[in-house]
């Protein structure tokens, strides 16, 4: 005899997720955490999981004991193997359940998708909140035409790909609940009880820029909606205030494509929220992304950043992404070159935040030229001391604007697998040797990948040193304090000029002896030793630091960021499979 399931839950959001993909076991993509918020709110009993695939045997089993109506999963370019493992395990226990996947990568992918899996029965497109409940209950009733619901897409008997009707995109964010913030209360707390992991908050959805890398806006075009929506600033510190009142939250992750947009409306927005912050006398250190062209060296401007920081904003991302109008133009990035300078000198000469940026040092279409202004900017800007700005390609999304121009040209290569970045022709092999170059010198010298993060989390704690909040720890620590921004000041020079002038020196043995150059050997004075030494240097002090604030009684929520289960890494391509378009012309 057999025993039927009887289903426990309604729906399953599960996130599968690699090493490189989660801070914490708290740590859920900030989507999923808002449909369980919203299934929630519509009685459906919603559970929110995690699978980190490094420790699956030991997480399998709340997922399996808990019988779900539909196993709902945001899929992306890494964890989507892991995804269909999963499905399969899931399928044995439970043969009847529907397997529906959703998420920002989704809309370009999802052809592929139903083309080639078995396992999946729908995609969601566009936002998930409406349409997933509609599912839920549709599946719930045993409602036979619960395919044709607005917003999905599925493949019919036929083996035909059925696109529904888009789903019409959510009219007033301020009426959506705040995102579900399950494990938080079980994470790892300071010795003030304050939380010591950062969270993820959108103040916004959809972006207002149209960078070709990028396919942000992909989904916001299905679906017909405003390329930004925004929600109230009260809102959005009613949210932060719940998080500390609740959890005792220091640390918040603003994750909107961009928080400072050009132009009065949006610094009459940025205002109204520090100010709402303000007035609750709420004492949080803040992420936020900016864009170089609207960062202006004016008073009022001035005044506004200054606000930021009161308010809590400690680092400040700018995509710059290159040093030449050339790559600039590109990209379609809003910024000139002259924008990148004036933003990184007006944002870091204030001494108040930590600037953090993104850069894309390899494009397809780079050359001397480019990487010589590259290398030039980071330089000049003390960036060189960060091996990812050295080190980093273009990396390819589906359905991204430059994407389709080299898909057209035909230099996209062929993939094995269809959820994998793809790779892509190179225009000349001085770019390549020098890409591949430096993707296999962090396997010469793993102390290069090691160091990113280190000298990303040092800034990261001077810059929330300088937060009003932790202005007692900075005052009972100043020697040490001072101390330490010293020795990191001084070490970041040194790593800012080997990396310079190691690259540099690597360009030109590339052009003058191509792919005969011993670039490993060339290197070793600049990234080898010396790189080694001054990241040691700069560990040690800030060590001493932490265990000072630590011995005078202090906790370290607000001051340091504290990776749980992993620390996270930029993503990088497999550049050893790339090659270079041939032109019969010398690359010199």
């Amino acid at each position: 005899m057999v025993i039927p399931v009887v289903n426990t839950t309604d729906i399953q959001f599960i996130n599968v997720a690699g090493q490189g993909d989660m801070h914490y076991m708290a740590d859920f993509p900030y989507g999923l955490a808002l449909l369980t918020a919203y299934m929630r709110e519509q009685g459906l009993r919603t559970l929110l999981l995690q699978y980190p695939t490094w420790l699956k045997d030991e997480y399998i089993g709340p997922i399996l004991d808990s019988p779900a109506h539909v196993y709902g999963f945001q899929v992306n370019f890494e964890n989507y193997p892991d995804i269909i493992e999963l499905i399969q395990i899931i399928k044995e226990h439970h043969p009847n359940a529907k397997f529906v996947y959703g998420g920002p990568f989704v809309v370009s992918l999802y052809e592929e998708i139903l083309k080639n899996d078995r396992y999946v029965d729908a995609v969601v497109l566009g936002e998930g909140e409406y349409t997933s409940v509609e599912l839920v209950n549709s599946l719930k009733a045993d409602d036979p035409d619960w395919k044709s619901i607005n917003g999905l897409a599925w493949v019919d008997d036929n083996g035909e790909i059925v696109v529904n009707d888009h789903r019409n995109s959510i009219p007033n964010m301020d009426a959506m609940p705040f995102a579900s913030r399950d494990g938080v209360k079980d994470g790892v707390y300071d010795i003030e009880g304050k939380y010591l992991h950062d969270i993820r908050i959108t103040t916004s959805r959809g972006c207002t820029s149209n960078c070709t890398f990028c396919a942000v806006n992909l989904s916001s075009t299905w679906q017909r909606a405003k390329r930004w929506r925004s929600r109230s600033a009260v809102n959005v510190v009613d949210e932060i205030e719940d998080l500390v009142n609740k959890y005792n939250v220091k640390l918040i992750n603003l994750q909107d494509s961009a928080f400072d947009e050009p132009g009065r409306f949006y610094a009459k927005r940025t205002r109204e929220f520090c100010e709402e912050i303000l007035n609750r006398n709420l004492e949080i250190s803040m992420k936020a992304y900016f864009r170089a062209h609207a960062v202006k060296f004016d008073e009022e401007s001035i005044d506004l950043y200054k606000l930021y920081k009161e308010a809590g904003i400690d680092v400040i991302i700018c995509g710059f992404e290159a040093g030449s109008d050339f790559e600039l133009d590109l990209y379609r990035k809003d910024a000139t070159l002259e924008d990148n300078y004036r933003c990184y000198k007006t944002l870091n000469d204030m001494d108040l935040f930590f600037v953090h940026n993104g850069f894309i040092m390899y494009g397809p279409y780079s050359n001397e030229h480019t990487l010589r202004s590259n290398v030039k900017f980071l330089g000049d800007n003390g960036l060189c001391a960060v091996y990812d700005n050295i080190s980093s390609a273009l990396i390819l999304t589906p359905g991204a604007a430059i994407y389709d121009t080299m898909l057209e040209e035909g230099r996209i290569l062929p993939r094995e697998n269809f959820w994998e970045t793809p790779s892509y022709l190179f225009d000349n092999e001085l770019t390549l040797q020098l890409a591949q170059h430096y993707q296999i010198l962090m396997e010469v010298y793993p102390h290069l990948k090691e160091g990113n993060f280190l000298v990303r989390e040092v800034q990261n704690t001077i810059s929330r040193l300088k937060n009003k909040m932790n202005k007692k720890i900075a005052i009972a620590c100043s020697d040490e304090f001072e101390e330490f921004k010293n020795v990191f000041a001084r070490r970041r020079n040194e790593l800012n000029q080997l990396g310079s002038l190691g690259f540099v020196e690597n360009l030109d043995r590339a052009i003058k002896d191509g792919w005969k150059a011993d670039l490993i050997n060339s290197s070793d004075p600049y990234f080898g030793h010396d790189w080694e030494v001054a990241l040691d240097a700069i560990r040690a002090s800030h060590d001493h630091l932490i265990k000072t604030i630590e011995s005078k009684g202090f906790g370290l929520g607000g001051v340091v960021f504290v990776p749980e289960a992993t620390q996270r890494e930029q993503r990088t391509d497999d550049l050893v499979e790339m090659a270079f378009v041939d032109k019969g012309e010398s690359f010199h």
